[in-house]
Protein backbone atom coordinates (compact mmCIF):
# COMPACT_ATOMS: atom_id res chain seq x y z
CA UNK A 1 0.00 0.00 0.00
CA UNK A 2 1.03 3.60 -0.43
CA UNK A 3 -0.06 6.97 0.90
CA UNK A 4 -1.41 9.53 -1.54
CA UNK A 5 -1.22 13.18 -0.51
CA UNK A 6 -3.16 16.12 -1.94
CA UNK A 7 -1.20 19.35 -1.77
CA UNK A 8 1.02 20.33 1.11
CA UNK A 9 -1.10 19.17 4.02
CA UNK A 10 -4.03 17.17 2.70
CA UNK A 11 -4.94 13.58 2.34
CA UNK A 12 -2.29 10.97 2.91
CA UNK A 13 -4.69 8.08 2.89
CA UNK A 14 -3.42 4.58 2.11
CA UNK A 15 -4.35 3.00 -1.23
CA UNK A 16 -3.40 -0.01 -3.30
CA UNK A 17 -4.43 -3.05 -1.30
CA UNK A 18 -6.60 -5.53 -3.21
CA UNK A 19 -8.93 -5.82 -0.18
CA UNK A 20 -9.85 -2.14 -0.44
CA UNK A 21 -12.04 -2.80 -3.47
CA UNK A 22 -13.80 -5.81 -1.99
CA UNK A 23 -17.31 -5.68 -0.57
CA UNK A 24 -17.45 -5.94 3.20
CA UNK A 25 -19.17 -9.34 2.93
CA UNK A 26 -16.30 -10.60 0.78
CA UNK A 27 -13.63 -9.17 3.11
CA UNK A 28 -15.10 -11.27 5.94
CA UNK A 29 -14.09 -14.37 3.99
CA UNK A 30 -10.41 -13.40 3.96
CA UNK A 31 -7.92 -15.36 6.02
CA UNK A 32 -4.65 -14.12 7.46
CA UNK A 33 -2.13 -16.85 8.17
CA UNK A 34 -4.97 -19.34 7.67
CA UNK A 35 -7.03 -17.67 10.42
CA UNK A 36 -10.44 -16.02 10.15
CA UNK A 37 -10.38 -12.26 10.28
CA UNK A 38 -12.36 -9.49 11.92
CA UNK A 39 -12.79 -5.90 10.82
CA UNK A 40 -13.00 -3.00 13.25
CA UNK A 41 -13.70 0.56 12.24
CA UNK A 42 -13.97 3.95 13.82
CA UNK A 43 -17.59 5.03 13.95
CA UNK A 44 -18.24 8.38 12.18
CA UNK A 45 -14.54 9.19 12.19
CA UNK A 46 -14.56 12.55 10.40
CA UNK A 47 -17.38 14.05 12.47
CA UNK A 48 -15.76 12.62 15.62
CA UNK A 49 -12.43 14.26 14.73
CA UNK A 50 -14.18 17.53 13.89
CA UNK A 51 -15.90 17.60 17.28
CA UNK A 52 -12.69 16.56 19.06
CA UNK A 53 -10.69 19.40 17.49
CA UNK A 54 -13.24 21.74 19.08
CA UNK A 55 -12.78 20.04 22.45
CA UNK A 56 -16.16 18.29 22.32
CA UNK A 57 -16.94 14.59 22.65
CA UNK A 58 -19.40 13.55 19.93
CA UNK A 59 -22.46 12.15 21.66
CA UNK A 60 -24.47 9.48 19.88
CA UNK A 61 -24.33 8.56 16.21
CA UNK A 62 -23.51 11.52 13.96
CA UNK A 63 -25.37 9.88 11.09
CA UNK A 64 -28.66 9.26 12.91
CA UNK A 65 -30.84 12.26 12.14
CA UNK A 66 -34.48 12.54 13.19
CA UNK A 67 -36.71 12.49 10.11
CA UNK A 68 -33.99 10.92 7.93
CA UNK A 69 -34.46 7.19 7.70
CA UNK A 70 -31.61 6.26 5.35
CA UNK A 71 -28.45 6.35 7.47
CA UNK A 72 -26.21 5.71 4.45
CA UNK A 73 -27.62 8.83 2.75
CA UNK A 74 -26.96 10.88 5.88
CA UNK A 75 -23.39 9.58 6.00
CA UNK A 76 -22.73 10.42 2.35
CA UNK A 77 -24.32 13.84 2.69
CA UNK A 78 -22.40 14.59 5.87
CA UNK A 79 -19.05 13.78 4.27
CA UNK A 80 -19.94 15.87 1.22
CA UNK A 81 -20.32 18.87 3.53
CA UNK A 82 -16.64 18.68 4.50
CA UNK A 83 -15.48 18.45 0.90
CA UNK A 84 -17.63 20.86 -1.13
CA UNK A 85 -16.77 24.53 -1.52
CA UNK A 86 -20.30 25.85 -0.91
CA UNK A 87 -23.75 24.86 0.22
CA UNK A 88 -24.96 25.00 -3.40
CA UNK A 89 -22.07 22.74 -4.48
CA UNK A 90 -23.00 20.29 -1.72
CA UNK A 91 -26.67 20.23 -2.77
CA UNK A 92 -25.75 19.68 -6.42
CA UNK A 93 -23.36 16.87 -5.48
CA UNK A 94 -25.94 15.22 -3.23
CA UNK A 95 -28.52 15.30 -6.03
CA UNK A 96 -26.38 14.48 -9.06
CA UNK A 97 -23.79 12.03 -7.75
CA UNK A 98 -25.70 10.36 -4.92
CA UNK A 99 -29.27 10.82 -6.19
CA UNK A 100 -30.52 12.14 -2.85
CA UNK A 101 -33.93 13.58 -3.71
CA UNK A 102 -34.61 15.42 -0.46
CA UNK A 103 -31.13 16.98 -0.34
CA UNK A 104 -32.26 20.37 0.97
CA UNK A 105 -34.23 18.80 3.83
CA UNK A 106 -31.34 16.49 4.70
CA UNK A 107 -28.82 19.31 4.61
CA UNK A 108 -30.96 21.44 6.92
CA UNK A 109 -31.32 18.57 9.39
CA UNK A 110 -27.56 17.91 9.45
CA UNK A 111 -26.76 21.61 9.87
CA UNK A 112 -29.27 21.83 12.72
CA UNK A 113 -28.11 18.71 14.58
CA UNK A 114 -24.43 19.58 14.12
CA UNK A 115 -24.60 23.36 14.46
CA UNK A 116 -21.55 23.29 16.75
CA UNK A 117 -19.33 22.21 13.83
CA UNK A 118 -21.27 23.90 11.03
CA UNK A 119 -18.42 26.38 10.45
CA UNK A 120 -16.26 23.44 9.32
CA UNK A 121 -18.66 22.59 6.47
CA UNK A 122 -18.16 23.75 2.88
CA UNK A 123 -14.41 23.80 3.15
CA UNK A 124 -12.50 21.32 0.95
CA UNK A 125 -9.26 22.18 2.77
CA UNK A 126 -10.86 21.04 6.00
CA UNK A 127 -11.98 17.84 4.28
CA UNK A 128 -8.36 17.20 3.31
CA UNK A 129 -7.28 17.99 6.88
CA UNK A 130 -9.70 15.32 8.15
CA UNK A 131 -8.27 12.83 5.66
CA UNK A 132 -4.77 13.68 6.89
CA UNK A 133 -5.84 13.12 10.48
CA UNK A 134 -7.44 9.75 9.70
CA UNK A 135 -4.43 8.70 7.63
CA UNK A 136 -2.08 9.63 10.48
CA UNK A 137 -4.09 7.37 12.78
CA UNK A 138 -3.87 4.59 10.19
CA UNK A 139 -0.10 5.01 9.90
CA UNK A 140 0.36 4.65 13.67
CA UNK A 141 -1.91 1.59 13.84
CA UNK A 142 -0.25 -0.10 10.87
CA UNK A 143 3.24 0.68 12.19
CA UNK A 144 2.35 -0.84 15.57
CA UNK A 145 1.36 -4.16 14.03
CA UNK A 146 4.08 -4.15 11.37
CA UNK A 147 6.75 -3.72 14.06
CA UNK A 148 5.37 -6.86 15.73
CA UNK A 149 5.16 -8.83 12.45
CA UNK A 150 1.35 -8.98 12.63
CA UNK A 151 -0.46 -8.39 9.32
CA UNK A 152 -3.07 -5.64 9.57
CA UNK A 153 -4.95 -4.40 6.51
CA UNK A 154 -6.39 -0.88 6.43
CA UNK A 155 -9.34 0.56 4.55
CA UNK A 156 -9.07 4.23 5.53
CA UNK A 157 -10.74 4.11 8.97
CA UNK A 158 -11.25 0.37 9.32
CA UNK A 159 -8.78 -2.43 9.88
CA UNK A 160 -8.77 -6.14 9.12
CA UNK A 161 -6.75 -8.44 11.34
CA UNK A 162 -6.69 -12.09 12.38
CA UNK A 163 -9.36 -12.68 15.04
CA UNK A 164 -6.75 -13.66 17.61
CA UNK A 165 -5.51 -10.04 17.54
CA UNK A 166 -8.93 -8.34 17.69
CA UNK A 167 -8.62 -7.11 21.29
CA UNK A 168 -5.14 -5.70 20.65
CA UNK A 169 -6.39 -3.91 17.54
CA UNK A 170 -9.27 -2.37 19.50
CA UNK A 171 -6.87 -1.25 22.23
CA UNK A 172 -4.39 0.26 19.75
CA UNK A 173 -7.17 2.07 17.84
CA UNK A 174 -8.47 3.57 21.09
CA UNK A 175 -4.99 4.55 22.32
CA UNK A 176 -3.88 6.13 19.05
CA UNK A 177 -7.07 8.16 18.84
CA UNK A 178 -6.94 9.20 22.49
CA UNK A 179 -3.30 10.32 22.23
CA UNK A 180 -4.18 12.41 19.18
CA UNK A 181 -7.51 13.93 20.26
CA UNK A 182 -7.91 13.34 24.03
CA UNK A 183 -11.26 11.61 23.62
CA UNK A 184 -12.25 7.95 23.47
CA UNK A 185 -13.58 6.96 20.02
CA UNK A 186 -16.46 4.65 19.22
CA UNK A 187 -15.25 1.52 17.48
CA UNK A 188 -17.55 -1.03 15.86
Amino acid sequence: IKRIFNGESGGGRFYGGFWMNMRKTERRKLKINNEEVCELDYSALHPTICYATKGIQLDGDAYTIEGCEKRNEVKRAFLILFNCKSRKHALNTMRSEFHINDAEFLLQKIELKHSVIKNSFYNPFYGLFLQRMDSNLAEKILNHFTSKGIPCLSIHDSYIIAKSHESELRYVMEEVFFKSFHFKPKIK
